[in-house]
Protein backbone atom coordinates (compact mmCIF):
# COMPACT_ATOMS: atom_id res chain seq x y z
CA UNK A 1 0.00 0.00 0.00
CA UNK A 2 1.24 3.29 -0.50
CA UNK A 3 2.13 5.76 2.45
CA UNK A 4 -0.91 7.66 1.56
CA UNK A 5 -3.54 5.50 1.87
CA UNK A 6 -6.49 6.37 3.80
CA UNK A 7 -7.43 4.96 6.68
CA UNK A 8 -11.30 4.47 8.44
CA UNK A 9 -11.47 3.87 12.24
CA UNK A 10 -15.38 2.77 13.57
CA UNK A 11 -16.02 1.68 17.00
CA UNK A 12 -18.80 -1.06 17.51
CA UNK A 13 -19.93 -3.55 19.78
CA UNK A 14 -21.35 -7.06 18.86
CA UNK A 15 -24.47 -7.05 21.02
CA UNK A 16 -25.18 -10.56 20.09
CA UNK A 17 -21.70 -11.44 21.88
CA UNK A 18 -23.23 -10.93 25.86
CA UNK A 19 -20.92 -11.52 28.74
CA UNK A 20 -21.39 -13.19 31.79
CA UNK A 21 -21.53 -9.07 33.64
CA UNK A 22 -24.12 -8.73 30.99
CA UNK A 23 -21.94 -6.75 29.13
CA UNK A 24 -20.56 -6.38 25.34
CA UNK A 25 -17.09 -5.61 24.53
CA UNK A 26 -15.68 -2.18 22.74
CA UNK A 27 -14.11 -3.62 18.82
CA UNK A 28 -12.70 -1.24 16.59
CA UNK A 29 -12.72 -1.65 12.98
CA UNK A 30 -9.38 -0.94 11.39
CA UNK A 31 -9.99 0.18 7.35
CA UNK A 32 -7.56 0.88 4.65
CA UNK A 33 -7.67 0.59 1.31
CA UNK A 34 -10.63 -1.51 1.32
CA UNK A 35 -9.27 -4.44 3.72
CA UNK A 36 -10.31 -3.95 7.35
CA UNK A 37 -9.05 -5.92 10.62
CA UNK A 38 -10.71 -5.91 13.55
CA UNK A 39 -9.57 -5.60 17.53
CA UNK A 40 -11.47 -5.31 20.99
CA UNK A 41 -9.90 -2.26 22.95
CA UNK A 42 -10.17 -3.43 26.22
CA UNK A 43 -13.47 -2.01 27.47
CA UNK A 44 -16.81 -3.24 28.19
CA UNK A 45 -19.91 -2.04 28.10
CA UNK A 46 -23.75 -2.36 28.63
CA UNK A 47 -25.90 -2.69 25.44
CA UNK A 48 -27.93 -0.21 26.42
CA UNK A 49 -25.35 1.97 26.86
CA UNK A 50 -23.28 2.05 23.71
CA UNK A 51 -25.09 4.42 20.78
CA UNK A 52 -24.54 2.99 17.15
CA UNK A 53 -24.94 5.97 15.87
CA UNK A 54 -22.26 7.78 17.65
CA UNK A 55 -19.95 4.82 18.15
CA UNK A 56 -19.46 5.78 21.63
CA UNK A 57 -20.81 5.16 25.34
CA UNK A 58 -24.67 7.18 26.18
CA UNK A 59 -25.22 9.76 28.21
CA UNK A 60 -23.00 11.51 31.17
CA UNK A 61 -22.10 9.01 33.39
CA UNK A 62 -18.59 8.68 34.58
CA UNK A 63 -18.08 5.20 33.03
CA UNK A 64 -19.23 6.59 29.72
CA UNK A 65 -16.74 9.89 29.98
CA UNK A 66 -13.96 7.06 30.61
CA UNK A 67 -14.79 4.78 27.90
CA UNK A 68 -15.31 7.41 25.61
CA UNK A 69 -11.82 9.39 26.66
CA UNK A 70 -10.35 5.81 26.35
CA UNK A 71 -11.76 5.55 22.20
CA UNK A 72 -10.50 9.38 22.00
CA UNK A 73 -7.13 7.84 23.42
CA UNK A 74 -7.36 5.01 20.64
CA UNK A 75 -7.88 7.33 18.05
CA UNK A 76 -4.80 9.52 18.83
CA UNK A 77 -3.01 6.14 19.44
CA UNK A 78 -3.33 4.70 16.06
CA UNK A 79 -3.15 7.64 13.76
CA UNK A 80 0.24 8.35 15.89
CA UNK A 81 1.10 4.39 14.45
CA UNK A 82 0.24 5.35 10.75
CA UNK A 83 2.12 8.34 10.69
CA UNK A 84 5.01 6.68 12.20
CA UNK A 85 4.84 3.73 9.46
CA UNK A 86 4.69 6.64 6.59
CA UNK A 87 7.60 8.04 8.16
CA UNK A 88 9.48 5.12 8.32
CA UNK A 89 8.12 4.67 4.54
CA UNK A 90 6.94 1.03 5.59
CA UNK A 91 3.48 -0.67 4.09
CA UNK A 92 0.88 0.54 5.66
CA UNK A 93 -2.17 -1.66 5.83
CA UNK A 94 -5.05 -2.16 8.06
CA UNK A 95 -3.57 -5.29 10.12
CA UNK A 96 0.02 -3.18 10.03
CA UNK A 97 -1.75 -0.32 11.80
CA UNK A 98 -3.12 -2.99 14.64
CA UNK A 99 -0.15 -4.63 14.93
CA UNK A 100 1.76 -1.39 15.57
CA UNK A 101 -1.09 -0.01 18.12
CA UNK A 102 -1.30 -4.24 19.72
CA UNK A 103 2.75 -3.75 19.96
CA UNK A 104 2.75 -6.86 18.10
CA UNK A 105 5.83 -6.82 15.29
CA UNK A 106 9.02 -5.84 14.81
CA UNK A 107 11.31 -6.46 17.67
CA UNK A 108 13.14 -3.36 18.44
CA UNK A 109 17.07 -3.65 17.51
CA UNK A 110 19.47 -4.19 19.84
CA UNK A 111 23.13 -2.08 19.97
CA UNK A 112 25.12 -5.30 20.48
CA UNK A 113 22.89 -6.83 17.30
CA UNK A 114 23.51 -2.88 15.21
CA UNK A 115 27.77 -3.76 16.56
CA UNK A 116 27.62 -7.00 15.04
CA UNK A 117 25.96 -6.41 11.37
CA UNK A 118 28.63 -3.67 11.52
CA UNK A 119 31.30 -5.91 11.72
CA UNK A 120 30.00 -8.37 10.38
CA UNK A 121 29.63 -5.94 6.84
CA UNK A 122 33.78 -4.72 7.90
CA UNK A 123 35.06 -7.83 7.96
CA UNK A 124 33.65 -8.44 4.16
CA UNK A 125 35.38 -4.91 3.14
CA UNK A 126 39.07 -6.05 5.24
CA UNK A 127 41.31 -5.35 2.27
CA UNK A 128 39.21 -3.25 -0.08
CA UNK A 129 38.35 -0.60 2.62
CA UNK A 130 39.51 -1.55 5.99
CA UNK A 131 42.45 -3.59 7.53
CA UNK A 132 42.08 -6.27 9.98
CA UNK A 133 43.77 -4.60 12.42
CA UNK A 134 40.66 -1.93 12.26
CA UNK A 135 38.19 -4.68 12.42
CA UNK A 136 39.88 -6.12 15.49
CA UNK A 137 39.96 -3.06 17.09
CA UNK A 138 35.86 -2.86 16.49
CA UNK A 139 35.64 -6.27 17.99
CA UNK A 140 37.41 -5.10 21.34
CA UNK A 141 35.25 -2.00 21.17
CA UNK A 142 31.90 -3.86 21.31
CA UNK A 143 33.57 -6.51 24.03
CA UNK A 144 34.21 -2.88 25.97
CA UNK A 145 30.62 -2.11 25.46
CA UNK A 146 29.21 -5.72 26.75
CA UNK A 147 31.62 -4.98 29.90
CA UNK A 148 30.46 -1.85 30.38
CA UNK A 149 26.99 -2.71 30.16
CA UNK A 150 27.04 -5.52 32.73
CA UNK A 151 29.09 -3.56 35.22
CA UNK A 152 26.80 -0.55 34.96
CA UNK A 153 23.34 -1.88 34.19
CA UNK A 154 23.66 -5.72 35.06
CA UNK A 155 22.32 -6.34 31.29
CA UNK A 156 23.88 -8.23 28.31
CA UNK A 157 22.31 -5.38 25.56
CA UNK A 158 19.90 -2.71 25.71
CA UNK A 159 17.31 -2.02 22.46
CA UNK A 160 19.35 0.55 20.05
CA UNK A 161 16.34 3.18 20.37
CA UNK A 162 17.49 3.51 24.20
CA UNK A 163 21.26 4.50 23.73
CA UNK A 164 20.70 7.81 24.69
CA UNK A 165 23.00 11.19 26.06
CA UNK A 166 23.69 9.47 29.35
CA UNK A 167 24.58 6.24 28.22
CA UNK A 168 27.06 7.34 25.81
CA UNK A 169 28.81 9.75 28.36
CA UNK A 170 29.01 6.64 31.14
CA UNK A 171 30.44 4.51 28.23
CA UNK A 172 33.09 6.75 27.51
CA UNK A 173 33.63 7.45 31.48
CA UNK A 174 34.28 3.85 32.13
CA UNK A 175 36.45 3.42 28.51
CA UNK A 176 39.01 6.76 30.09
CA UNK A 177 38.87 5.13 33.74
CA UNK A 178 38.11 1.36 33.94
CA UNK A 179 39.76 0.89 30.47
CA UNK A 180 42.71 3.27 30.58
CA UNK A 181 41.74 4.34 26.56
CA UNK A 182 42.89 7.60 25.49
CA UNK A 183 40.75 10.24 24.48
CA UNK A 184 41.22 9.23 20.70
CA UNK A 185 40.23 5.61 21.89
CA UNK A 186 37.25 6.73 23.77
CA UNK A 187 35.90 9.10 21.36
CA UNK A 188 36.02 6.66 18.33
CA UNK A 189 33.26 4.35 19.73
Amino acid sequence: MSKRASMNLLFFVRKNRILKSGEVSINVRISISGKTTEASIGINVYPDMWSENNCRANGNFKKAKIINNHIEQIITDIYDHYRSLALENKEITAASIKNAWLGIGEKPKSLVEVFKEHNDNMKKLIGIDFTYSTFQRYKTTLSHIKEFMQAKYGIDDIPFNKVDYKFIADLELHLKTVRKCCHNSSQST
